[in-house]
């Protein structure tokens, strides 16, 4: 199941929940989740992905167009 947080007027995807332990270093955890970065409540780390608005505008001329010699 997906999980995600707001933060302020930011949105979080969370990747996974880590305990805190001294042993962890924050940018090799950052990098190995590939995440934007790490939250933190209580005891546990939260590897994240900032959310972003997008608005798609569906197309249906979508092709390139392709010409044949005509013979």
């Amino acid at each position: 199941m997906r999980k995600f947080v707001s933060v302020g007027e930011d949105r979080y995807h969370i990747l996974d929940e880590i305990p805190i332990n001294p042993d962890i270093n924050l940018k090799k955890l950052k990098i190995s989740y590939n995440a934007d970065t790490i939250l933190q409540n209580d005891e546990t780390y939260y590897p994240a992905r900032k959310m972003i608005d997008v608005e798609l505008e569906e197309t249906t001329d979508w092709a390139p167009r392709v010409e044949f010699d005509k013979e």
